[in-house]
């Protein structure tokens, strides 16, 4: 059995939130994103790649649930919990280097080879995510919130980004780690 750390980042990719699932997956993990259907994300013309991803400013979180324990009156013990929320799974990173259909995509607004246009309202960015670690996990937001913006960082504006995974608006999962070789081995 392989083990992972998820460690760094390797390669950021984003696309149009999955639609559709044509390969599910029928392994012991559930019926959900397949590794065929990865690729087959990964591979389509609208999937984009960000292409460089500044210093050391990427990071993955899983926040864990929240519990809420009630204590027995007699004893003062606790006795039960229960979990409210079951926490959020975040990616941010900032983007080094870009072009302005990267800017527009990311931030909302409008863009072409020339010109970048901020969203005059505030935008509902909303994309598929996925970034490749350097031990060869993909970790999948079928649905993510990307919330950025611009910050200075070493004498450079980069884009700030946060993504958050959401319930996908198909059968998937809120969140997939899928092996890198079961995606290149996936037909």
């Amino acid at each position: 059995m392989a083990e992972y750390s998820g460690i760094g980042v390797k390669k950021l990719y984003y696309g149009p939130c999955l639609s559709a699932v044509t390969t599910a997956y029928t392994g012991a993990a559930g019926t959900e994103l397949s590794p065929a259907e990865l690729k087959a994300f990964l591979a389509a013309g609208t999937t984009e790649e960000i292409l460089n991803i500044h210093g050391d400013l990427w990071n993955y979180e899983k926040t864990k649930p929240t519990k809420t324990y009630y204590k027995n009156k007699l004893s003062g013990k606790n006795y039960r919990g229960s979990t409210t929320d079951t926490g959020m799974s975040k990616i941010t990173f900032s983007v080094g280097k870009y072009d302005f259909a990267t800017k527009a995509a990311l931030e909302g607004g409008a863009a072409d080879t020339t010109k970048y246009s901020a969203s005059a309202s505030v935008p509902d960015v909303k994309w598929t995510l996925v970034g490749l670690t350097e031990d060869g996990v993909y970790v999948v937001f079928p649905k993510a919130d990307v919330v950025a913006g611009s910050v200075t960082t070493d004498d450079a504006i980069a884009i700030s980004v946060e993504a958050t995974a959401l319930e996908p608006d198909i059968a998937l999962e809120i969140e997939a780690w899928i092996s890198k070789a079961s995606v290149d081995a996936a037909t």
